[in-house]
Parts: structure tokens; sequence; C-alpha cells
């Protein structure tokens, strides 16, 4: 965003991050209360938060004031701004993974979650309580539900996860979180006994 000389106005409409800017004209003087606004015509559209111009950034654009208190006028020109910068948006990224882990029981009665061996949520980093999606391998059905600790070489689903699997079932269970760039994430490949056979690691691959 741009803003003209003494553009109090403008300032505000930068740091709210609006669209289109006004820039305190003045009557009496250049930023003088009593003037008008004036809408800088050609300013930029969805800025940033906390997208900042100052009047330094203005390159070759006239300096305009309203001519009586209370008018509003377009400035003709589109100026230049210069913008802060901006910190990276927060994606969603695979953390940790558990790779062809065995249903070793159902319980529909039990109120949620899946129970997963404590020292496989350890290894790959999933806390107790933490989201994870679940993929059944044998039938496709993919649901969220949370994590909790079992005994060794355990893999329950509880509640409605029953519904979505066998005993025998080879599944995923994969969690999540939310970070500005990629990073490392562990996975672990299970034997028919849910005992890590090899583990692995999702590298961070360079963007452009």
């Amino acid at each position: 965003m741009a803003i003209e000389r003494g553009g109090l106005g403008s300032d505000l409409g930068a740091v709210l991050g609006m669209g289109r800017c006004w820039g305190w004209g003045g009557g009496a003087g250049r930023g003088a209360i009593g003037g008008g606004f004036a809408p800088i015509a050609g300013a930029r559209q969805n800025l940033p938060w906390g997208a900042i111009a100052t009047p330094a950034a203005v390159r070759g654009g006239e300096w305009r004031r309203g001519k009586a208190p209370g008018r509003w006028r377009p400035v003709d020109r589109a100026c230049f701004f210069s913008v802060l910068p901006q910190r990276r948006p927060m994606k969603t990224f695979v953390s940790a993974k558990i790779h062809g882990v065995y249903v070793t029981d159902r319980n529909v009665d039990y109120n949620g979650s899946v129970g997963i061996c404590a020292e496989l949520m350890a290894q790959a980093g999933i806390d107790p309580y933490e989201q994870v999606h679940l993929v059944n391998l044998r039938n496709g059905e993919r649901w969220v539900t949370y994590a909790i600790p079992a005994e060794r070489g355990a893999f329950v689903l509880n509640g409605g996860s029953a519904r979505l699997g066998e005993v025998g079932d080879r599944c995923l269970a994969i969690a999540y979180r939310l970070s500005d760039r990629p990073f490392e994430a562990a996975v672990l490949f299970c034997d028919r006994e849910n005992r890590v056979a090899s583990t692995g690691t999702y590298d961070v691959v360079p963007t452009l």
C-alpha cells in the first residue's frame, strides 16, 4: 500500500491490511486536521497482514491534498510501496508414520480412539491423545481418531473404528503437524508381531 505525504489514514489502512488505502489530504496544510481523505488510485489489493507503506517508498507519484475539509478526491497516480518481510504460511506436514501395523483386537463398546503399542508410539514420536489418521490397507477405509498407549504389540480399534477393520488387517497410522516449513518425519515399518522391522525418514525436499 502507498500513502500520501502526511498520510495518517494510509498508515492506518496499511497496518490493518485494508485492500484500499486512503491518504489524509490536509486542508490548511499537509497532514493538518480538517483536511479530506483521498483514496489512492491503483493501490495494490489484498496485501498480506502487516504490509507497511512509507513515504520513502513512493517513487514518482504526485502529492495531492483535498481542496476543502471533507472533500474526497482520488490521487491520479499509483504509488509504490514497501512490504515488511512476511512469515511463511503455516501448512500441514506429516510428522510420523507407523506402516504395516496389524489389528490385534476390536472393541466397539469403548468410547473411541485407537490403542497403539506404547513403544511404537514413543519411537515414532506420537504423543498420547494426539490426532492420528488411520488407513486400512485391506478395505481402503481412512478415518481420523486419537492414539492411546496400549500394551506391547497391540493395535486395537475402539468405538466406531471397530466397524472399519477386522483382526489381522494391515494398517497405517499417520500423524501430522502444522509448521511454516518442511521437516524430517520418522517412519516405522512393522513386522507381523507389530515390532519395528526397520525405520526410515521422510527427508526434507528443497523447494524452489
